[in-house]
């Protein structure tokens, strides 16, 4: 458990940092002040440890991992998480056998319809890429109350109807602040576009 842990571990999202986040790494910092474990992948390591954050689980190929001993010697204490192939989905799997219920996944390209059908419903996913929040509807309605303007994305399902949104092919647009609706025959994937 890190320095940056003020709630109990089951209560807040893991955060999985899967891509190096570059410049976005501000935004996404936030995300750590309240999560009781951040996992870093290999590909996002040499980034991630640029910033003056604590990590917690560093996962990847234990041999290429050797190559950042000495920048980990300030990240002590942590774990490791070892896996040379799908290292996300081993990661997942970690965090899932530690009794976590909720991560949020950055990753530049997410396939969050693969990825949750591998979890199924023993976590909840939630993904950041460079431009939105990207949430599933769980049923086939998703609603959130939102401030005029905001945008979203269909991201992986079909939208049969919708409320208070004006539609541009794959993208809807909040008409006023309120409460805007989405449905589907089945469950989807849709985005909020991040400011």
């Amino acid at each position: 458990m890190s320095s940056h842990h003020v709630v109990r571990d089951e209560q807040e999202p893991a955060v999985i940092i899967a891509s190096p986040p570059g410049d976005l790494f501000p935004r996404l910092a936030d995300m750590f002040e309240w999560s009781p474990i951040v996992v870093v992948l290999e590909e996002a390591l040499p980034d991630f440890l640029h910033w003056n954050t604590k990590l917690d689980v560093v996962a990847g190929n234990t041999n290429s991992l050797v190559k950042y001993k000495e920048q980990l010697i300030f990240q002590e204490p942590y774990q490791k998480v070892e896996s040379s192939e799908a290292v996300l989905e081993t990661v997942l799997e970690y965090l899932i056998k530690n009794n976590h219920r909720t991560s949020h996944v950055f990753m530049l390209t997410p396939e969050p319809k693969k990825l949750q059908q591998r979890v199924g419903d023993k976590m909840e996913l939630v993904f950041f890429d460079r431009e939105m929040k990207i949430v599933q509807s769980k049923t086939n309605m998703y609603g959130k109350w939102v401030a005029k303007g905001t945008k979203f994305k269909l991201v992986e399902g079909t939208i049969q109807h919708f409320e208070n949104v004006l539609r541009n092919d794959d993208l809807f647009e909040a008409k006023e602040n309120g409460f805007v609706s989405f449905y589907g025959e089945s469950a989807f994937w849709i985005g909020e576009i991040l400011k």
